[in-house]
């Protein structure tokens, strides 16, 4: 099962997974120019169908874009690093 069937399966129910709606070119770009870095393909094919989810089942959440540029200023943050997922949130 490819991606494109995963995400179908996802939108097509029934589930405990909410989509976002997926992320754009301008972004990516945006995202990267801030991160200092190019995302890697499989990265950004997911968050071309879906700028992140959320998940009831162990309150899993994979983070939006522009929420993962937003707390960019952390201290604890490592250059060239960031999470992009959350669990038992």
């Amino acid at each position: 099962m490819d991606i494109e069937q995963i995400i179908a399966r996802i939108k097509d129910g029934p589930n405990d997974i909410t989509l976002y709606p997926a992320a754009t070119e301008p972004l990516f770009a945006a995202f990267e120019a801030k991160a200092s870095l190019v995302l890697p393909p499989d990265f950004k094919r997911l968050y071309y169908f879906t700028n992140g989810f959320e998940a009831v089942e162990d309150l899993f959440r994979v983070v939006p874009l522009e929420e993962l540029m937003d707390d960019w200023h952390s201290e604890n943050r490592i250059a060239g690093q960031f999470y992009f997922a959350e669990y038992l949130i």
